[in-house]
């Protein structure tokens, strides 16, 4: 029996220009989750990330804690959905983080109305509707991300760290729970950053199943609550 523990990157940059940089706190966050990973005896014999920057970045501050020394594989199939270019196709005004703000800042509940903006963004992204708008269409997203996913479940390792984003974690959780594949924000919401899902590879068939979801006592047993964050 092998594990595969996917991790959310740590906090990103959610209001500056550049969202795919760690903020201080999600440095700090990295750094917890390594500490966690090497409190329950991890010891990972691969490392996998996507190549996004917050992917990068949450692995260099996290891999110290609990295992130096190991070679790191960068998977593109790892990287989030593009939340920026599928918000600007379903709005132009919701474009960037600024036209957002600019949009949002007088409503009642700011909060509220992007997480209805995004959920029908995602709602007009999944339908396959307008595929030619986007630079990665649904079904494409879909598919590279299971192809990582082999990847990493058809390897010979016992234990694979995965860092990666919302996005694919969420759509994998789907498929394991036999969940229409297009729940995925009913899931996503709840992600925390620095969020550890297990998946477990059983017998020759290297069938998985999800054994936890977003385990985060790390962050919940400290008397910081700040650490929780879900961007």
């Amino acid at each position: 029996m092998a594990a595969i523990y996917l991790i959310r990157h740590g906090q990103a940059s959610f209001h500056a220009d550049d969202y795919d940089k760690l903020s201080d706190l999600g440095i700090e966050q990295a750094a917890f989750v390594g500490r966690a990973m090497a409190y329950q005896k991890v010891v990972p014999d691969a490392i996998y990330r996507g190549d996004l920057l917050r992917h990068q970045e949450t692995a260099e501050h996290s891999l110290p804690e609990y295992g130096e020394g190991l070679d790191v594989h960068v998977m593109p199939q790892w990287n989030e959905y593009d939340h920026r270019e599928i918000l600007a196709r379903y709005d132009e005004r919701l474009a960037t983080p600024a036209s957002t703000k600019e949009l949002l800042g007088s409503h009642p509940n700011p909060i509220d109305a992007f997480k209805q903006a995004i959920t029908n963004a995602m709602d007009r992204w999944m339908r396959g509707e307008h595929d030619d708008e986007y630079s990665e269409s649904w079904d494409y997203f879909n598919a590279r991300v299971f192809e990582g996913l082999d990847v990493v479940r058809k390897s010979e390792h016992q234990a694979s760290v995965v860092y990666t984003s919302g996005g694919p974690i969420s759509l994998i959780t789907c498929k394991l729970l036999g969940l229409p594949l297009t729940d995925l924000m009913k899931i996503n919401w709840m992600l925390v950053n620095g969020g550890i899902t297990k998946l477990i590879v059983r017998g020759k068939s290297r069938k998985l199943s999800l054994s936890s979801l977003n385990e985060h006592s790390v962050f919940a047993n400290t008397a910081d609550k700040r650490f929780i964050t879900y961007t």
